[in-house]
């Protein structure tokens, strides 16, 4: 309805190419000491060129889904001034967007999860964690995931914001998962015997998803390990999110009955963490006594 409509063509503005500018690194950067205050930048929307994301405002041809959200018939005159009135409402001000879609998701996410996993996987499989040897869940498809959110960075923000409530974020596992899978490979190629530190974009990456998936309380304690990253190596950072990827992969359909992480072994994944934080006991042994001791 009203809300399927009002998030898509937020996500199609925020994601259209014609708003790079607006969206892109160097304008988060701006974002977060901007004092500007994000109502007077409403009457600035069109003199700045923010436009629709999904083509003319009132084409519905144009609009860039598979079709199960949105109706292809011609939009009618209530529908079109909804969107009219919500494009109206964005600024580009990233703080203003994100506020923007907290009002709206309150109570519940799911319906903004569709809408995103649609816009940055579709035609996937929601609710599922993608198997290994499917050709659609290829290294090629988490690559395109991936570009997705290195072209709008606008999405991790909106990503830690539908994984404030758990279910939201269970339609949007096949992100999770691609993003987990490109993330720790990248990791493997990089140098060893520095600090992750030295990527300082693919450490921000790391430390967001993994906010993310501990916000939706998927990990038992002993798997928490955004706070090392910062302090270890990228090999080390790779063997730590290959122990989440594993763990994840191998108990979603539990995590997804509502069983809790205690109740899930982890012993295996678990082993790899603590050689890690062995190897680091003197930068970690705070982290290594509140994660692995009971």
């Amino acid at each position: 309805g009203a809300k399927l409509l009002a998030y898509s063509t937020i996500l199609d503005t925020v994601m259209s190419k014609e708003n790079s500018c607006h969206f892109s690194l160097p304008q988060l950067a701006k974002a977060a000491g901007a004092s500007h205050s994000p109502s007077a930048l409403l009457p600035a929307n069109r003199m700045q060129g923010l436009r629709g994301g999904c083509g003319p405002l009132f084409n519905s041809r144009a609009v860039h889904h598979s079709g199960r959200l949105l109706p292809r018939h011609p939009l009618r005159q209530q529908e079109e001034q909804l969107k009219e009135n919500v494009y109206r409402s964005i600024t580009h001000d990233v703080d203003h967007v994100i506020q923007l879609l907290e009002v709206m998701t309150r109570g519940s996410g799911h319906q903004l999860a569709s809408v995103f996993l649609d816009r940055v996987a579709p035609h996937s499989q929601p609710s599922v964690w993608p198997p290994e040897d499917s050709q659609k869940y290829s290294l090629e498809w988490d690559l395109k995931v991936k570009r997705c959110f290195d072209t709008h960075p606008i999405l991790w923000q909106i990503l830690l914001l539908i994984s404030r409530a758990p279910a939201g974020l269970v339609i949007c596992a096949p992100v999770i998962r691609s993003q987990l899978a490109v993330l720790s490979q990248q990791w493997q190629r990089c140098t060893t015997g520095i600090r992750t530190t030295a990527y300082p974009q693919l450490l921000g990456d790391c430390l967001t998803l993994m906010e993310c998936i501990t916000l939706a309380k998927w990990l038992p304690r002993g798997l928490a390990v955004g706070e090392l990253l910062p302090y270890i190596s990228p090999h080390e950072a790779f063997l730590c999110l290959r122990a989440v990827y594993g763990f994840l992969k191998e108990n979603f359909n539990s995590l997804m009955a509502r069983r809790q992480c205690g109740e899930i072994k982890s012993n295996g994944y678990t082993e790899v963490v603590r050689g890690v934080l062995i190897r680091n006991i003197d930068k970690l042994g705070s982290v290594y006594a509140r994660l692995l001791t009971s």
